[in-house]
C-alpha cells in the first residue's frame, strides 16, 4: 500500500468486524486516489463518503424513511416511464435506462437537501415529501393516460379556474374502475411504507450502502456539474433532463405559468392582434370595396399600441377549462366537430352578412376551399416532381386527368412549422414584419369568415405548447375546430397516421354551409418517418434508394418515401370526399426536409432541401366547369417563383376579395405579379445562395 493510502486508512477507519468491508472499500478508494494524483483528493473523497454514510445514509435507513424514499422514487419512475411509453412509438428500453439514474439521483439529492434543512424533523419532512410526490405523480399519470399530455400551463390554468360544478362533472367523468384500482394500490403501498416495524433501522447490507454512497457522490457530482454548465450557457437541455423527475417538471410548469410570458399570455396577445385586424377589415370585406389595397391603414398604427379589448382574447386562459374538465379537445368560443352545427342560414345571416347582401358574389365563389397543410414534405422526394421512386401514383393520376396543377418553384420562408405558420395563416411576410407584428395582420380564417364562408380546422398535430402558438391561435378563430391530439408533447408524441382524420373530415362536411373553408393540418412526413404510415404502405426498402448513402441512411430514406406514399393516399381520400361538389384543394407542406443530400437529416437548418416544398391545386369536375377561367390562371402561374408566406394573397384572389393587407403584386395569378421579389428564407436569399445546391450523387 502506498504511504498516501496508509495515511488515509489510519485516519478514516473504525476498528471492529462490523466495518471490515467498509475498510476494504475505502482503502481501495484511497489507492485509486494515490494513483490518480499525489494530493489529498483520495482522502477527501473517502472523508465525504464516510460522512454521507454515517450522517445522511444512517438517517435514510431509519423507518419509515427508507421505504418512503424508494416508494417516492418508484412513483417518479412510473410517471416518467408512462410519459416515455406515450411519447415513443418504438423501442423504449434505451429511454427507460437513461431516465432511471436521473430520477434516482435527483430524488436522492432532494431527500439529502431535506435532511440538511430539517435536522431532527427529517422523518416528518420525508413523509410530507412523499405525499407531495404522490399527488404530483398521480396528476402527471392522469394527464398522460387521459390526454397524452405532460404538465403544461393550460392544465394548470384549468385547475386554477375550475369551479365546484366543473369539479363535480370532472369526477363523475373520470372516476372509473381503473382510477379506483390505482388509488387502492397506491394507498396500500403508502400504508405499507409507513407501517411501524420492530426494528427502527432497516438492516441493509453495508456493501449496498457503500455502493449507494459511491454512486451518489460520483454520479451526483457529474450530474450537478453538467446541469450547472448547461444552465450557465443558456441551454434548455438541462430543463428537459431535470423534467424526467416529475416534481421538477411540475415546478418548471408553475414557474412558466406565473411568468409574464407563456403560452396563455401569448395566445391572449395574438388573439387581440387578430381581432384588431379583423375589425379593421370588416367594412372592407363586408362592403365589397377596398380603399386601401396596400394596407396603409394598418401600417399607420403603431405595433406597440394597445388594441381594443376582446372578450374572447381577454378570457383566453379560462376558455381552456373545458379541455381538462370535459375531456374534449381544447377550444375557444368556436364549436367542435362533435357539437351540433349551426344552420347555414344562421351563420350566413349573423356572422357573415355579406352572404345575404351580395348573392351574386356568393354564387360566383367556390363552394368548398380545402387548405391541406402537410408536414416536412420535400418536393424533390415526390415522383410527381420527378423523383425516381414511384411514391405519388394517385397524385400523378389526378394530374394526368387534368384535375391537378403543381407549382414547380415554391419555397417556404422558414424551416420550422411554427415560424412558417406565423406567415402562412395570415398576411404577414418579411416585408410587413418591418412594420407590424405577424399577428396584427388579417388571418385567413377571418378573411373567409368575413367573406361568407363557414370555417373548419381539423388537425393531427398538437393543440398547445411552445410549437403550437401560430396554429392554435388561427384554429380558435374558426367556426368549428378539432384537434385529434390533445397533447403538448411535440414530435415524439404517439400521433396516429393521418388517415384517422378522414372520419372527422366527413363529419365536418356533413355540417357544412353554402360556402366552406377547411384547414386540414397533417402530421405528414414528420420524424420518425417509419411511424407516419400503417403497415400496408411499407412498400419501399433500402434497395429502392439509388443515392450514394450508407445502408442505414438508405433505410431512413426508404421510410420517408413510404410516408410520402401514404400522404399521397390521404390527399386522394380527401379529394374523394369533396369531389362531388364544387371544390378546390390547395395542398402545400409547411417546410421541406433534409434527407442526407448534404449529409444532414431533418429540418430547421439552412438548406435548399429544407425550403423546397410542393404546392398543388386539385379541382373537382364541378369546379373545372364553373371556374374554368380561374383554373386557367392557376395553370399559367405554375412555374412562377413563389414563397408560401404570400399564400394569403393568392387565396384572397381565388375568392375575389381584397383585404387591407392585400397586395396584387404578391398573387401569382395576377398579370402584374412581382416575379422578381427576393425570396428570403430565414434571412438567406434562396435564389442567390441556396437554389443551385447539389443534391444526391447516384450509384
Amino acid at each position: 500500500m502506498s504511504r498516501y493510502a496508509e495515511c488515509a486508512s489510519s485516519r478514516l477507519f473504525v476498528q471492529g468486524r462490523k466495518y471490515k468491508m467498509r475498510e476494504k472499500f475505502y482503502v481501495a478508494l484511497a489507492n485509486i486516489g494515490g494513483l490518480m494524483a499525489r494530493t489529498k483528493v483520495g482522502e477527501l473523497v473517502a472523508r465525504l463518503l464516510m460522512k454521507i454514510d454515517r450522517g445522511f445514509f444512517t438517517a435514510l435507513r431509519e423507518r419509515p424513511i427508507w421505504r418512503v424514499f424508494w416508494l417516492s422514487t418508484a412513483l417518479c419512475l412510473l410517471a416518467c416511464w408512462a410519459k416515455i411509453h406515450y411519447q415513443i412509438n418504438g423501442p423504449i428500453f434505451a429511454y427507460i435506462a437513461e431516465s432511471f439514474p436521473v430520477v434516482f439521483i435527483v430524488n436522492l439529492l432532494i431527500f439529502h437537501l431535506c435532511y440538511l434543512l430539517s435536522g431532527r424533523f427529517f422523518k416528518l419532512v420525508s413523509v410530507v415529501l412523499l405525499v407531495l410526490i404522490t399527488l404530483i405523480a398521480s396528476v402527471a399519470l392522469f394527464l398522460i393516460v387521459n390526454f397524452d399530455s405532460s404538465f403544461n400551463v393550460v392544465a394548470i390554468d384549468a385547475l386554477v379556474h375550475t369551479d365546484a360544478a366543473e369539479t363535480s362533472e370532472f369526477i363523475s367523468q373520470f372516476l372509473n374502475f381503473a382510477t379506483i384500482l390505482y388509488l387502492a394500490v397506491l394507498l396500500g403501498c403508502i400504508f405499507a411504507a409507513l407501517r411501524a416495524g420492530r426494528r427502527k433501522e432497516e438492516q441493509t447490507h453495508s456493501g449496498l450502502r457503500l455502493l449507494l454512497a459511491a454512486i451518489y457522490l460520483i454520479y451526483g457530482t457529474i450530474f450537478c456539474a453538467d446541469i450547472a454548465v448547461k444552465a450557465s450557457q443558456g441551454k434548455q437541455g438541462y430543463i428537459t433532463k431535470l423534467s424526467q423527475y416529475v416534481p421538477l417538471e411540475f415546478a418548471f410548469t408553475i414557474k412558466d405559468y406565473l411568468s409574464d410570458k407563456n403560452f396563455i399570455t401569448d395566445m391572449r396577445e395574438v388573439q387581440l392582434g387578430y381581432e384588431e385586424a379583423k375589425r379593421a377589415n370588416e367594412s372592407v370585406l363586408k362592403g365589397g370595396a377596398n380603399s386601401d389595397p396596400q394596407g396603409a391603414a394598418l401600417d399607420s398604427a403603431s405595433e406597440n399600441s394597445a388594441p381594443a379589448s376582446s372578450a374572447q382574447a381577454q378570457n383566453y386562459g379560462a376558455n381552456f377549462n373545458s379541455t381538462f374538465a370535459s375531456g374534449t379537445e381544447p377550444q375557444s368560443s368556436s364549436e367542435t366537430l362533435n357539437s351540433t352545427p349551426q344552420s347555414p342560414s344562421a351563420i350566413l345571416n349573423s356572422k357573415n352578412p355579406e352572404a345575404a347582401t351580395n348573392p351574386a358574389l356568393q354564387k360566383s365563389r367556390v363552394k368548398n376551399i380545402i387548405l391541406i397543410i402537410g408536414e416536412s414534405l420535400q418536393r424533390g422526394h415526390m415522383s410527381l416532381y420527378g423523383y425516381d421512386v414511384k411514391n405519388t401514383p394517385l397524385l400523378e393520376k389526378l394530374e394526368a386527368s387534368g384535375n391537378l396543377i403543381k407549382f414547380s418553384d415554391t419555397i417556404s420562408p422558414y424551416g420550422t412549422t411554427n415560424q412558417v405558420l406565423m406567415r402562412l395563416l395570415n398576411f404577414s411576410d418579411y416585408e410587413s414584419e418591418r412594420k407590424r407584428a405577424w399577428f396584427r395582420n388579417l388571418s385567413i380564417i377571418d378573411m373567409f369568415k368575413l367573406s361568407g364562408y363557414r370555417t373548419f380546422w381539423i388537425s393531427n398535430q398538437e393543440a398547445f405548447g411552445a410549437h403550437a402558438l401560430s396554429a392554435k391561435s388561427a384554429a380558435d378563430r374558426a367556426d368549428a375546430e378539432s384537434f385529434l391530439s390533445k397533447s403538448n408533447l411535440y414530435e415524439t408524441v404517439r400521433i396516429k397516421p393521418d388517415g384517422v382524420l378522414l372520419p372527422l373530415i366527413n363529419r365536418a362536411k356533413a355540417g357544412q354551409s353554402e360556402r366552406n373553408f377547411y384547414v386540414i393540418h397533417l402530421i405528414g412526413s414528420h420524424m420518425d418517418y417509419s411511424l407516419r404510415y400503417p403497415e400496408g404502405f411499407g412498400k419501399f426498402s433500402a434497395a429502392d434508394v439509388k443515392a450514394k448513402l450508407t445502408a442505414k441512411q438508405k433505410d431512413v430514406v426508404a421510410y420517408y418515401d413510404n410516408s410520402v406514399l401514404y400522404n399521397d393516399f390521404v390527399i386522394n381520400e380527401i379529394f374523394k370526399i369533396f369531389s362531388g361538389d364544387d371544390s378546390l384543394i390547395v395542398y402545400l407542406s409547411d417546410h421541406g426536409e433534409n434527407l442526407y443530400e448534404n449529409g444532414r437529416l431533418g429540418h430547421g437548418m439552412e438548406s435548399r432541401f429544407t425550403y423546397e416544398i410542393p404546392l398543388l391545386f386539385i379541382a373537382s369536375r364541378e369546379f373545372l366547369s364553373d371556374h374554368a377561367t380561374l383554373w386557367q390562371r392557376l395553370a399559367a402561374a405554375k412555374d412562377k417563383p413563389f414563397m408560401s408566406d404570400d399564400l394569403a394573397h393568392l387565396l384572397a384572389d381565388i375568392i375575389g376579395v381584397a383585404p387591407l393587407e392585400f397586395d396584387e403584386h404578391k398573387s401569382p395569378i395576377r398579370a402584374d405579379f412581382n416575379a422578381s421579389r427576393k425570396r428570403i428564407a430565414n434571412g438567406a436569399d434562396y435564389d442567390e445562395k441556396l437554389k443551385n445546391t447539389k443534391g444526391y450523387e447516384f450509384e
